[in-house]
């Protein structure tokens, strides 16, 4: 069955042919782009024919750094993301533990101490005290701390006496109690042992977030933390035929068999076009909220404190060439400018061995660069994954944390799009907005969304053009998951993948970016979400 969808204004991001009207589209794939009068003219009396009245139409937005999964799951907690008291919190809390069994976990996410007044870090006497039976597990925003109460502390085994586990910190009290506060690998100890919901609800949970995605523009994500549940998960909603969308996964590194990874199968019943594995995620640092990112200096607002290293270089360095060995894409995080020298030493020292041109493997978030740092990046032929967003939800405290002179240097999109990288733009949800306009905005002015600017110096040296935003968002990300010849531009030959937004993205006043509405969203030639203002 033949499509024609025309009448449009369409922005291809196809440098030979940037601008049509009309697109026609054979099974799930585009075979012509042109003007209406000829794509209509091409189509066959049977084509279904969409009117798109001269609303302006760009490629599927790619989100090359999420988490889905997580997203999904997140429905299920408490919701703890607009908290601006940890009373206010408690408060919350305690309305879900009203109704809980004795023994139920009490889980959340979303707090950001940030903005919460009455945050001290010791919380685990008020816990204890309003949920003396149920386990608390209180996750940070950036998923990188967590607040947890004795009952949690005592189903994970971590007593008072315990040492704080590789690249993990159990805060404690000047007697050396634990304070309830727990950062990045301790963290995970509690983490790891809250039961999972059935399957069932797993499944429903995640179609939610699917459709989440379609409406918010997104035809496409990488998700930066599966593993063999979260796989499950998504083969089986695919084999459902209740999956209307592509997702190219990185797996968790504590899910691999480094001894045998050449033989190990990342996705047994093997990939598609809608659904692979493309490499192995691993974690150097934590994250600049939680004081837990690798400084190479200490925080400006916490003497002593330089961040986390969450793995031995060493160690990282022999995992990272074993994945190269095997054909496998690295995608590191590093959040903080020692761990990003870490990271670009390891690749230097990987290509030694092997060569890493061609593999594209990535780093995720690259934050904060020592400016000599910058050009290493293209040099060794890495892709920063990097969410624009961050820069304008961290601007309110970040320069409290890193000093005037590191923030104007931090960020730095515009300094690695100079020195030939191509950066792949993503979210980071749940820990950011779902919705990939607030980062296209981000990109382009480094402001919060109340119009705030940057306080910090350097703001040239971040903001990209609008094009260079969007490309980031297609291209570069389609490019980062080796699908630059499927995805990213509105191609003959290329999947049918696009969406049909308000205004015309290009010249629209750049403060209504983050409001751009989402009409309809095409996946594969078929309409997979249409809103209310819009007739398909």
């Amino acid at each position: 069955m033949k499509k024609v969808f025309y009448n449009g204004r369409i922005i291809t991001m196809d440098s030979g042919c940037p601008r049509a009207e009309a697109l026609l589209v054979e099974g799930n794939k585009i075979s012509r782009v042109g003007n209406s009068e000829d794509m209509l003219s091409l189509a066959e009396k049977s084509a279904e024919r969409y009117d798109l009245e001269g609303k302006t139409v760009i490629p599927g937005l790619i989100d090359a750094h999420t988490h889905l999964f997580s997203y999904a799951m997140a429905k299920n907690l408490l919701d703890l993301s607009d908290m601006n008291s940890f009373g206010q919190a408690l408060s919350l809390i305690k309305e879900r533990a009203d109704n809980c069994k004795k023994g139920e976990w009490i889980v959340g996410r979303g707090w950001d101490q940030n903005r919460m007044r009455g945050f001290n870090g010791s919380v685990i006497g008020k816990l204890d005290k309003i949920f003396p039976e149920n386990p608390v597990f209180l996750e940070r925003v950036c998923g990188h701390a967590a607040l947890v109460n004795s009952a949690a502390l005592g189903k994970g085994s971590i007593e008072s006496a315990a040492a704080d586990p590789a690249g993990g910190e159990i805060k404690r009290d000047p007697a050396g109690r634990p304070t309830g506060l727990l950062i990045d690998k301790a963290a995970d100890i509690i983490r790891r042992i809250i039961p999972r919901i059935t399957p069932e609800k797993e499944k429903e949970l995640v179609g939610e977030a699917v459709n989440d995605c379609l409406a918010a523009g997104v035809t496409c994500v990488h998700d930066m933390s599966v593993n063999p549940e979260s796989a499950a998960v998504y083969r089986e909603l695919q084999e459902q035929r209740r999956f209307p969308f592509r997702l190219y996964g990185y797996y968790l590194e504590d899910k691999i068999d480094f001894d045998n990874i050449a033989d190990n199968d990342l996705l047994p019943e093997g990939g598609d076009e809608n659904f692979s594995v493309q490499g192995v995620k691993f974690f150097t640092d934590g994250s600049l909220g939680a004081r837990s990112a690798a400084l190479l200096e200490d925080y400006s607002d916490d003497k002593g404190n330089r961040g986390i290293l969450t793995e031995d270089p060493e160690t990282l360095s022999e995992k990272i060439l074993s994945c190269q060995r095997a054909g496998l894409q690295a995608a590191v995080h590093a959040i903080g400018d020692r761990a990003n020298r870490v990271v670009l030493d390891i690749f230097e020292k990987v290509n030694l061995f092997s060569p890493v041109a061609g593999r594209r493997h990535r780093i995720e978030h690259a934050q904060i660069i020592a400016p000599e740092d910058i050009d290493r990046f293209h040099a060794l032929s890495l892709i920063p994954s990097m969410q624009f967003v961050h820069c304008s939800s961290d601007m309110p405290w970040a320069e409290s944390r890193i000093g005037f002179e590191r923030l104007a240097g931090a960020y730095p999109w515009k300094s690695l799009v100079s020195s030939g990288c191509r950066i792949a733009g993503g979210s980071d949800m749940p820990v950011e907005s779902i919705n990939p306009f607030r980062g296209i905005y981000s990109a382009v002015t480094c402001r919060i969304r109340k119009g705030k600017r940057s306080k910090a110096g350097g703001d040239c040296d971040r903001r990209l053009s609008l094009p260079e935003a969007l490309e980031s968002f297609t291209l570069n990300a389609a490019y980062a998951s080796f699908r630059e010849d499927l995805l990213g531009s509105l191609k003959a030959g290329k999947f049918a993948d696009f969406i049909i937004i308000s205004d015309n993205i290009l010249e629209m006043p750049v403060e209504e970016i983050p409001m751009t509405a989402v009409l309809g969203t095409v996946q594969n030639g078929n309409i997979v979400h249409n809103s209310a203002d819009w007739p398909f």
